[in-house]
């Protein structure tokens, strides 16, 4: 609770770890509906081509991760997790 109210939120978009997470969530949002689809139907054509595009959209993330993180925002330690 004590993260809600922090000043921590407001400075996600500098943390290299919002970045990975949010590349691994959009990706895994996008592909396992595709994968569970493809179960039932055959379209390899389009399956490549969401792929990609997934991991241009996780890639992405990650890029913009490495350039905008800073440093004091990617400290974990155990103060940091509130323990």
């Amino acid at each position: 609770m004590e993260l809600l109210n922090s000043d921590v939120i407001l400075n996600l978009k500098y943390s290299l770890f919002f970045w990975i997470s949010l590349g691994i969530f959009l990706f895994n949002i996008g592909f396992i509906p595709i994968v569970v689809i493809g179960e039932y139907i055959s379209f390899t054509g389009v399956f490549r081509y969401v792929t990609y595009v997934l991991n241009l959209i996780m890639g992405t993330c990650f890029i913009l991760g490495l350039v905008l993180s800073k440093k004091e925002y990617n400290k974990l330690t155990l103060t940091s997790l509130g323990e």
